[in-house]
């Protein structure tokens, strides 16, 4: 008798791994290509469940003007062309078809504050790992892949390029970036360009990843962001650690950045309530900004499954 064959088990979803926590490798990169067909990256069907409440589908692939025809009913009369209309003196419509590929651009915050977690991986190595999802997964669907990698003094611009070798273009700069070996010699501020950087080189119809603990975010970020969100479909990955939103049992701890050393005292209980309103104050923030300006939000810590939190939170169960 011929011995029965095993039955196939199902496929089990395979968490991301961090082989430095610490540092960023770029093997740890390449190998979110397993994950390459997870995400719905082109489809207008995308929608946020981040809770609080916005719901707005992600408007696809840029679109493209191709000619001018006489109005028929049922047209957006947003798309009426009125130069053209006023000269012929009856109304015309605006004709668009959809752009071959969409630009997916990627922004990585590594500023000094981003060195850092107590679980997990630093948040500036949890922000690289979600950058590289996104790429896999844009470059697997015909997408163009770039960005803007930034520090305090330190801007990297990539220029979207299809494919593989998009990808892998955009993890040498994200690797070779000056903040990986010299991550708390620069004041943790954010560059107050870095928006505007980002919205210059950003195309009408791409899709925006944002990869940040969003610690630093000004009015005139805002304005950026807001200008930004008119013509683009934006996704704000907001990283964050435990210890930033609560703080541990009352106690005297020791905290370094490899060079300092200091302690902090967690008995203080009106201190342990301000910390902690602290962070659900900024955290509701950025809710309101996200509705206000119709971006999506991400709540991502940095000792949540990455995949699944990132995937969950573009609508894809």
């Amino acid at each position: 008798m011929l011995p029965r064959r095993p039955r196939k088990q199902p496929q089990q979803h395979q968490k991301a791994g961090y082989s430095n926590p610490a540092s960023l490798v770029i093997d740890d990169l390449v190998a979110y290509k397993r994950f390459e067909k997870l995400l719905p990256l082109q489809s207008n069907t995308i929608r946020s469940v981040q809770s609080g409440s916005f719901l707005s589908p992600f408007r696809g692939r840029g679109m493209e003007f191709v000619e001018a025809r006489p109005y028929q009913a049922g047209d957006d009369i947003r798309h009426l062309d009125w130069r053209l209309t006023a000269r012929i003196g009856k109304p015309h419509s605006k004709v668009f078809q959809e752009e071959r590929e969409r630009k997916i651009f990627l922004w990585v915050d590594l500023h000094p504050a981003m060195f850092f977690a107590t679980k997990g991986a630093f948040k500036s190595v949890v922000a690289a790992h979600g950058a590289a999802l996104i790429a896999w997964n844009a470059a697997q669907q015909g997408n163009r892949v770039g960005g803007i990698i930034t520090s305090p003094g330190h801007h990297t611009e990539v220029r979207p390029l299809q494919g593989k070798r998009g990808v892998l273009h955009f993890f040498q700069q994200l690797v070779q970036h000056p903040a990986w070996q010299h991550p708390t010699k620069a004041p943790s501020i954010a560059p107050d360009d870095t928006f505007l950087r980002l919205r210059r080189v950003v195309k009408s119809g791409s899709l925006v990843f944002l990869f940040s603990d969003m610690r630093n975010i000004t009015s005139d970020d805002e304005l950026q962001l807001s200008q930004m969100a008119r013509h683009n479909d934006i996704v704000l990955c907001h990283i964050h650690d435990i210890l930033e939103t609560t703080l541990p049992p009352a106690g005297s701890y020791k905290i370094t950045d490899g060079n300092r050393t200091t302690t902090i005292d967690t008995g203080n209980a009106p201190f342990r309530r301000q910390y902690a309103d602290s962070f659900a104050l900024r955290s509701e923030y950025l809710r309101a900004l996200c509705v206000k300006q119709g971006l999506h939000l991400i709540s991502l810590a940095t000792d949540a499954d990455l995949v699944q939190t990132i995937r969950k939170g573009l609508g894809r169960h």
